[in-house]
């Protein structure tokens, strides 16, 4: 192994650790696409949510976290095969998607990206939701397609201490967003499952002063 891949497999082993040591076991990690999936990946816990394997445009996820012990104890969860948003539909036939979509409510959109069919969807959903502490959430968004500033202004009213908005540029006074260097100049902050280092670097400051 070259010194360059040793040195950066030590650096990541060392966030993995920290973040480890400033996330709380039993934490809920409601994530609006696979980044709270992999965090729980990467420390070794359990889905305590179930916001694994799938992502939300930023709109809809704000609603679902602003209302969350709704969407997660009250909500009939139901599936369309078409979405509500043009970017998806123009994705899925882009890309030959062909993954459930559900809908909380008939309001909000999930994109199960990463389950073949409804059943499954609806199971894994089900018993994840359950497992959610309402004490003990952190929030994760991410500024990938279709945010406006109204979205930015409204992730700061979600109702928990512990939300964070991973953005290309810092928006106006929000206090929950944290800027990726990485991204800055792209059209999008970038994958967070493919760059979670990036992700990371940024974040374990933020997380040291809480």
């Amino acid at each position: 192994m070259s010194l360059g891949k040793t040195i950066r497999k030590w650096r990541r082993r060392n966030e993995i650790a920290e973040l480890n040591r400033l996330i709380p076991a039993g934490t809920s990690i409601i994530s609006s696409n696979c980044f709270g999936g992999r965090i729980c990946q990467d420390l070794k816990r359990p889905y305590n949510s179930p916001t694994a394997g799938l992502f939300f445009i930023l709109e809809d996820f704000i609603e679902f976290c602003t209302h969350l012990r709704h969407y997660l104890t009250e909500a009939s969860l139901t599936f369309t095969a078409t979405s509500k948003w043009p970017e998806i539909n123009e994705r899925r036939s882009r890309e030959g998607l062909n993954y459930p979509i559900g809908v909380l409510d008939g309001k909000i959109e999930i994109q199960f990206l990463h389950y073949a069919e409804e059943a499954e969807a609806r199971e894994k959903w089900h018993r994840r939701a359950a497992r959610v502490d309402f004490d003990n959430v952190m929030i994760f968004g991410l500024e990938l397609f279709r945010v406006t500033e109204a979205d930015f202004e409204a992730f700061e009213r979600i109702p928990f201490t512990h939300k964070y908005l991973f953005v290309r540029e810092i928006h106006g006074n929000g206090r929950s967003q944290i800027q990726v260097p990485e991204s800055r100049g792209k059209e999008s902050v970038g994958d967070g499952i493919r760059h979670t280092r990036a992700f990371y670097k940024a974040l374990l400051p933020r997380l040291r002063q809480q």
